[in-house]
């Protein structure tokens, strides 16, 4: 006998974003979590006081899934300023880029910022308008290419590409090449041009634990590792067979491709590395993520949480957050912060470090479906998950909407 209407497997966030859509529908939802928590990939710890994300993560106000189901009031958001400042080798001196569009008042700050020409300022602004005209639909149709070629076909420089471009996109992407699809650049950059990169309080695990708070009927069951399962049955790890009307298999990529028998592509992804210290003050003013533009050492941009959200220390310390493109002796990483902060960085004391290999399916041109991935196997099977659709959280939430969306009209 049926107990529940949908078993749905994995409570990341398009598992999360399904169960909400199919309890508007009055089904009964059985969620099915292989982890002690829910959220998927985003994941933050508590050390020392210091709230730690699994690798450098924002939320993109602009995301309308994420407007359309989340209280950014109650997430009590702290946003980054627009802009960045462009670390290019030399000691104790940084370069500041500001986007004037978002800040007037800074026009002439931005004019003579020594960071790209006046026609890659120009080039930027353009693109900004250019894509404030273009639906996302329409972004998601058009021909792609990798990013890097994508710009260099609009004539931007090869300075301000290495000085902004990869070292800014890789932080995102997690790939220092540009190979991302040209289509996910223009979707992010016009997402960056609309809204904000905000840190709710308690970190980035916030978004699915709000998310979870709004499950009033569904079974959430941690813990609980699936072994197998069919149109109508899961299979647990301990032998026991749950069954329902429909089964929706909401993990990460990988594990969708072994639970489907190889119907989603386990196609390769993109690794995050970031190691946190603590330190006495700020060393980044202006709310501003750091960008390494020097073409030397082993990081890719700093960010200090704890400017954009006081929640991220416990005690007015700052903390500090620096990704890097592989992994790094914390000794490297120490001599490498001391060249850029000077004698500062010998204040600062390391915490933890993350190594997140499966951080985000790959993006390269070809890679994703963006939305018109088939909701449902040969077998039966409901298959959501940014690995359907693009890889973001917007993707994310879209596709476990779509899905539960097919099954409510399919009952």
């Amino acid at each position: 006998m049926n107990k529940y209407d949908v078993i749905i497997v994995g409570a990341g966030v398009a598992g999360l974003r399904c169960a909400i859509e199919l309890e508007k529908k009055a089904l009964n939802v059985l969620m099915l979590e292989a982890s002690e928590r829910v959220g998927g990939r985003l994941k933050t710890d508590s050390v020392d006081g210091f709230t730690l994300d699994h690798g450098f993560q924002v939320l993109l106000t602009s995301y309308s899934e994420c407007q359309s189901i989340l209280d950014y009031e109650a997430l009590k958001l702290g946003s980054y300023e627009p802009g960045a400042l462009i670390w290019a080798g030399e000691t104790n001196r940084f370069k500041t880029l500001v986007d004037p569009m978002r800040r007037p008042a800074k026009l002439l700050q931005a004019a003579l910022s020594p960071v790209g020409s006046l026609g890659d300022k120009l080039r930027v602004g353009a693109l900004k308008n250019t894509l404030s005209k273009k639906s996302v639909s329409a972004i998601y149709e058009a021909d792609e290419s990798t990013t890097l070629d994508y710009l260099k076909a609009r004539e931007f420089s090869d300075s301000m590409i290495e000085q902004f471009f990869k070292p800014f996109y890789a932080g995102i992407f997690l790939e220092s090449e540009l190979g991302t699809t040209s289509r996910m650049f223009e979707f992010v950059f016009k997402m960056f041009s609309q809204g904000d990169a905000a840190l709710p309080k308690g970190g980035m695990q916030s978004i699915p634990a709000q998310m979870v708070q709004q499950l009033e009927t569904t079974t959430v069951q941690l813990n609980e590792r699936v072994k197998a399962l069919d149109r109508y049955s899961v299979t647990l790890s301990g032998g026991d067979i749950v069954c329902a009307k429909h089964v929706v298999v909401a993990t990460d990529m990988s594990q969708a491709a072994v639970l489907t028998n190889g119907d989603v592509e386990d196609r390769d992804w993109n690794s995050a590395q970031c190691y946190y210290f603590s330190a006495p003050s700020s060393p980044a003013p202006g709310k501003l993520i750091v960008l390494n533009s020097s073409g030397k050492g082993s990081i890719t941009n700093l960010s200090v949480p704890s400017d954009i959200n006081t929640s991220y220390s416990p005690d007015g310390r700052a903390l500090l957050c620096v990704s890097t493109d592989r992994s790094v002796a914390i000794s490297t990483l120490e001599d490498e912060l001391r060249s850029w902060f000077g004698r500062d960085a010998d204040a600062f004391t390391f915490l933890k470090n993350y190594e997140v290999p499966n951080a985000l399916p790959r993006q390269r041109p070809g890679d994703l479906l963006f939305g018109k991935a088939s909701l449902k196997n040969k077998q039966g099977l409901w298959i959501c998950g940014d690995h359907r659709y693009a890889s973001s959280l917007q993707a994310a939430m879209a596709s476990g909407r779509m899905v539960a969306e097919a099954i409510a009209n399919a009952e």
